[in-house]
């Protein structure tokens, strides 16, 4: 039996939710606990994580291995034509931030030079862990291969998602 292709819809509230979720728990911090993920690099990956092509592309262009891609996203009009917006939407990203925020999901730490910093609160981590659907752990293998980007600065590595996976 064939399985359907999903449709994400990118404004839809509890997809960006999880997702952002998904990356605070699996790309928020190093091994030792520094915090990674400001407005602007969660921005880039959520970009990344939607736009899996692109994903590839990027990771490609710092030799790091690439994702294995799902059939529907391989064949998607947003893999021919990407519309780069949402990685310049700031008011989104804070919308799903306030969100979060607002149910206690997430801890917000502010330093100087790099802004807000996000990770998951004890209670985020307990909803994440129940984040299981099929999406979504396609999402999760998606960001196992995003995890060497953690070395490559936000600067660089927004320039290589603007020319579309190659950054010189």
């Amino acid at each position: 039996m064939s399985k359907l292709p999903y449709f994400t819809p990118d404004d839809e509230l509890s997809l960006n939710v999880g997702i952002i979720m998904l990356i605070l728990e699996k790309l928020g911090a190093t091994s030792r606990g520094r915090l990674l993920l400001n407005n602007e690099r969660l921005r880039a990956y959520l970009y990344l994580i939607k736009n899996p092509l692109i994903l590839n592309r990027v990771l490609r262009s710092f030799n790091y291995p690439v994702a294995r891609l799902e059939t529907y996203d391989e064949y998607s009009v947003a893999g021919i034509s990407a519309n780069l917006d949402p990685l310049h939407d700031d008011r989104r990203l804070k919308r799903f931030l306030s969100i979060l925020a607002g149910y206690g999901f997430i801890d917000v730490k502010y330093k100087k030079a790099e802004g807000f910093l996000y990770k998951l609160s004890a209670k985020g981590k307990a909803v994440e862990k129940s984040i299981n659907d099929d999406y979504f752990c396609s999402i999760r293998s998606y960001m196992d291969a995003m995890a060497s980007l953690n070395n490559v600065s936000t600067s660089n590595l927004n320039s290589a998602i603007e020319t579309g996976g190659t950054y010189e």
